[in-house]
């Protein structure tokens, strides 16, 4: 085999890009995805009902109004990504 198993991420930034937030993280958390992206920790809000244990970053970083929302959601900063890939739950 030329590569290893690998797993994917879906970006459902801007209500999953028109199709619906509320139908289309369900859908792919069934399928086995684990990670998704946002845009706004408010996105990653919506998304967390529906993903309870994945991991969620938010593309526009951190800033300070945001990190309360972050915190208590368990979503993370996407301009981390690489060093809290696999953290517990709650670091931003």
């Amino acid at each position: 085999a030329l590569s290893r198993p690998g797993t994917a991420s879906a970006v459902v930034k801007a209500n999953a890009y028109g199709l619906g937030v509320d139908r289309i993280v369900p859908a792919l958390g069934k399928a086995g995805c684990r990670t998704f992206f946002v845009a706004l920790p408010e996105e990653g809000v919506i998304a967390r009902k529906h993903a309870q244990f994945a991991d969620i970053y938010v593309l526009n970083g951190v800033h300070a109004g945001s990190i309360s929302i972050m915190r208590e959601h368990a979503q993370k900063s996407s301009l981390a990504f690489s060093t809290v890939k696999g953290s517990s739950p709650g670091a931003a």
